[in-house]
């Protein structure tokens, strides 16, 4: 999936989700917000061929120039996961892939999270998106009513995931 905003391609790169491959586009995307820092310009075009840690801590670098930082792990698994919620609610991906994607998220902050709860997802507020998840695999693939049942309180469940109020 492509890197959107600047917000996401940060929070990708805290959780160590940002390949090389991608600064570039990070990059380009700082750069078509109007930062004029060169290093930020050498780093939208850089070569494939450039080694990966070369890469990144060219890119540490140039954030730091800019005067922005990465966000701390958590922070950004939050940011991700009201994104990825959006681009559910959206289209721009499916309702699934984008609760696959919040629940992958979790899975990688999990540990790091205070233990709430009773259940899975609990401590990072999806339980019901992780129930709704693993629903699917309940129903028979042409019982339609009832996928499009779980389709519709996925939706509600995605829209205020990615609420930037809550």
């Amino acid at each position: 999936m492509a890197i959107r905003t600047i917000e996401e391609g940060l929070a990708l790169y805290s959780l160590g989700w940002l390949s090389s491959d991608a600064i570039p586009d990070l990059a380009l995307l700082f750069l078509s917000e109007g930062c004029d820092v060169l290093e930020m310009a050498a780093l939208a075009g850089s070569l494939a061929i450039e080694h990966p840690a070369d890469r990144r801590a060219e890119l540490e670098r140039a954030i730091r120039l800019v005067g922005r930082e990465f966000p701390g792990r958590i922070y950004a698994a939050r940011t991700l996961r009201r994104l990825y919620a959006q681009h559910g609610v959206a289209g721009v991906i499916s309702l699934r892939q984008a609760a696959a994607l919040i629940k992958e998220v979790f899975q990688t902050v999990e540990a790091e999270l205070p233990p709430t709860g009773n259940y899975i997802g609990d401590s990072f507020d999806i339980a019901t998106l992780i129930g709704l998840y693993y629903s699917y695999d309940d129903v028979a693939e042409d019982d339609f009513a009832a996928i499009r049942e779980l389709d519709r309180e996925l939706l509600a469940e995605l829209r205020r995931l990615g609420d930037p109020d809550s």
